[in-house]
């Protein structure tokens, strides 16, 4: 399992970084990615969600502070930028 997290994190750098570059792609690839960039992300959350549950449970450190923060920024990026 934890091959497909790392398989399925370098696929979505690898959409992402195609997506922001549609100067270069064809208009419909360009639209493609974009509907395949929720549905890698969904999957990711799915796949990750023992992350979520483990937030309440465990000890906080600093640098658990900081994973938690980064994340949860990443993930409100996600959700504001398309918009």
């Amino acid at each position: 399992m934890y091959i497909k997290r790392i398989l399925l994190d370098v696929v979505l750098l690898v959409l992402f970084l195609l997506t922001v570059s549609f100067q270069f792609l064809p208009k419909i690839l360009h639209e493609v990615l974009g509907i395949l960039i929720p549905v890698a992300v969904v999957l990711h959350l799915i796949w990750n969600r023992p992350w979520f549950s483990s937030l309440l449970r465990e000890k906080w450190n600093f640098r658990r502070g900081i994973s938690a923060v980064i994340n949860w920024l990443l993930m409100i990026n996600v959700v504001v930028i398309p918009l």
